[in-house]
């Protein structure tokens, strides 16, 4: 029986693992949706108009809802239980939110409908809403954090910046617009980088340019207004070299989330070869040095890249029986819930330069 339940915990973990954000439906729905397949899955009923979401570092999902009639409507501040799939009003009369986007701790950013729209910031714990500043935009309907940066979509002009300390927007590029309100209604920073905006579609959107490229079609009854990463995912990127069996090939798997263990295993080494897990906070840069390196000109491998920042190394041995596995499991702490590691592999095997290297993987670990 203990051996059975282990198994099915793993499975429930391989599928959570897909399903990278919780996305909230103007008719109320919750759902898990799987941004990267544009795959969504009903978790339960929240409540009626639903017009954004966005997680605070302690890992609560917050929306909104309105009630009454046209004109005296009533807008809440509700919190999302993804895990229960249902939602609950926490603060009620605030304005009429149309995006959010996390600030901080128990703080969000918040676009209110207006003439133009304007910029608040909203204390989670008291639901008091301070005025930052008008955007100078409208038809703001998404809003997501990336770094340092306050982007925003707007239904008109297409991708935002928002200056959080005034409220004021500028256009990142004025000859892409918005789509009109039946292309994107929500926008979220995803963790390998990506801008990822859509309503009843999935799209990608390009930070940098605001061009945005279909992912895949949600359903045309599918209104959604606002989605976050909250569960744990793993998703690998870049290409390995060849360990002595083939191309070392890198996956993570697991409880991705405080409490659980993560699995990170390569395959195609030497056997009882020792092995090094790379972990990184960064894969754009590495002491100055934009990532992925080329390794070849300094070790005399063939094919193989430096592919994560070395913050810290973990030391093990390859399985023992060829073609040998590299694999580390590490227990999941309280404190790095919503966090995201970059990972890689490598090995000491009869290789050119004497050692292998894997594909990189970027782990999101979830609440």
């Amino acid at each position: 029986m203990e051996r059975a339940s282990l198994i099915v915990a793993a499975l429930a973990s391989g599928l959570l693992a897909g399903q990278d954000m919780v996305a909230v439906d103007w008719t109320g729905q919750i759902y898990t949706l799987d941004s990267y397949r544009a795959a969504l899955t009903p978790l339960g009923s929240g409540l009626f108009g639903q017009n954004a979401a966005a997680t605070t570092p302690d890992g609560t999902v917050w929306s909104t809802h309105r009630t009454g009639a046209s004109p005296n409507w009533v807008y809440d501040l509700t919190r999302v239980d993804p895990l229960a799939g249902t939602a609950a009003v926490m603060h009620s009369g605030i304005p009429d939110v149309r995006a959010m986007a996390p600030a901080g701790p128990r703080r969000l950013w918040c676009i209110v409908n207006g003439n133009p729209d304007v910029l608040y910031a909203a204390d989670t714990s008291t639901g008091v809403f301070t005025r930052i500043g008008s955007t100078g935009a409208r038809g703001i309907e998404g809003l997501a954090t990336m770094g340092d940066t306050l982007f925003a979509w707007s239904v008109a002009s297409g991708l935002l910046v928002i200056d959080p300390s005034t409220g004021r927007a500028s256009d990142v590029n004025g000859s892409i617009g918005g789509g009109g309100g039946d292309t994107i209604q929500f926008l979220v920073a995803r963790s390998d980088g990506s801008l990822i905006g859509g309503k009843s579609d999935l799209y990608r959107i390009d930070p940098d340019t605001g061009e945005y490229t279909l992912i895949g079609t949600l359903g045309t009854s599918v209104d959604l207004r606002g989605a976050e990463e909250w569960y744990g995912n793993a998703h690998a990127f870049g290409v390995g070299c060849s360990g002595q069996y083939g191309t070392v090939a890198l996956v993570a798997s697991g409880g991705l989330r405080p409490g659980g263990e993560l699995i990170v295993s390569s395959s195609n080494h030497a056997a009882s070869v020792p092995g090094l897990l790379v972990l990184g906070v960064r894969r754009d840069v590495f002491r100055g040095l934009p990532l992925p390196i080329d390794l070849d000109p300094l070790l005399h491998t063939v094919g193989c890249s430096l592919w994560v920042s070395i913050d810290a190394l973990v030391a093990g041995t390859t399985s023992a029986i060829p073609p040998a596995l590299l694999t580390f499991r590490l227990p999941v702490p309280a404190s790095v819930g919503g966090a995201d590691l970059h990972l890689q592999h490598a090995a000491l095997e009869p290789v050119p330069g004497g050692l292998s290297f894997s594909n990189g993987v970027t782990v999101h670990f979830g609440f």
